[in-house]
């Protein structure tokens, strides 16, 4: 049987040591410092990493299998809006988090690093 919640999380760290290496120098990776255009390219970069998981658990779902696995964003998008305590605001409760972190920070370029920041405190949310 095939664990994909330890798959996604294999993804996941893929993922974080990819965003490490564009942290250190993005003008290489996305031009300039911005978290609209870092969450976009991240995006697609994770959805290509997920692919081969995401069709072995459709094929699985096809076949009538209950499958789960870890959600990345799922889970920081509610990290996000807890620390942002967006229970009661509902004009931002459904926003992406990307979005989330640039409406509380003055500049897209502050927003890249504030989610550096965050995700450092998720991360450690997540080991405890």
């Amino acid at each position: 049987m095939i664990d994909f919640k330890k798959e996604m999380e294999t993804v996941n760290q893929e993922l974080r040591k990819f965003e490490n290496e564009i942290k250190g120098t993005p003008g290489v990776f996305i031009g300039k410092k911005s978290l609209h255009d870092f969450a976009i390219y991240i995006s697609g970069y994770a959805q290509c990493l997920a692919k081969p998981i995401y069709e072995k658990i459709r094929e699985r779902r096809e076949n009538g299998e209950e499958i789960g696995y870890g959600d990345f964003n799922k889970t920081f998008q509610k990290f996000i809006e807890k620390y942002y305590d967006l229970n009661e605001n509902e004009h931002l409760l459904s926003t992406h988090w990307s979005e989330i972190i640039r409406f509380f920070t003055p500049s897209d370029e502050a927003a890249f690093d504030e989610y550096f920041r965050l995700m450092e405190e998720y991360e450690k949310t997540i080991k405890e």
